[in-house]
């Protein structure tokens, strides 16, 4: 069986997405992906789920940010990112050269900052989907997550449909919900 044979079996659609197969990596354990491609060939995976992604940078929290305990250990980032401007000016265009698909997360900490996240990454090219982080608090809700109230976790969810041309999720430890928009471009 050769390596083309072996894609189309492994093959699947989530969402309107087609991945070459079902493995993907987790938002935020490979960074926006080039992080690994010193480590593993790109090419054989079926996705990329990117780091969380704001409309503009964000330094996150100041040190100590990972803290060893004697349970494990504690972990405070505080969702530090390059902006969804420099992904699109400077890491997609090398994720573009990979045969897999790219699905950045996003998030805010309000509906408005979803919509302008996704705004700027729509002007680029070879986004297949998109991950929203509701685990953020929506600070216009006296900073209750958006996960943790269905009409906020709808409420971004909705917007974010009304302006995408390419499929989302919403991810948080309490909700997952998946749907069809459009063919990814």
């Amino acid at each position: 069986m050769n390596n083309k044979d072996h894609k189309s079996l492994l093959s699947i659609d989530i969402a309107g997405i087609k991945l070459n197969n079902p493995v993907l990596t987790a938002s935020g354990t490979c960074g926006y992906g080039l992080d690994m491609a010193g480590l593993i060939d790109l090419n054989k995976l079926g996705g990329i789920c990117t780091k969380g992604l704001s409309a503009r940078p964000m330094r996150g929290n100041a040190p100590w940010r990972i803290v060893e305990t004697h349970g494990g250990m504690l972990n405070a980032i505080g969702l530090q990112n390059i902006g969804a401007r420099a992904f699109v000016d400077e890491k997609l265009p090398e994720l573009r050269r990979y045969d897999t698909r790219i699905i950045p997360n996003v998030f805010g900490y309000t509906v408005d900052e979803y919509i302008d996240a996704i705004n700027i990454l729509e002007e680029g090219e070879g986004i297949h989907g998109y991950e929203l982080n509701i685990s953020c608090p929506n600070v216009k809700a006296g900073g209750e997550s958006f996960a943790n109230d269905a009409r906020q976790a709808a409420a971004v969810t909705s917007a974010v449909k009304r302006l995408q041309a390419v499929p989302s999720s919403s991810n948080s430890r309490r909700m997952s919900a998946m749907w069809r928009q459009s063919p990814a471009r």
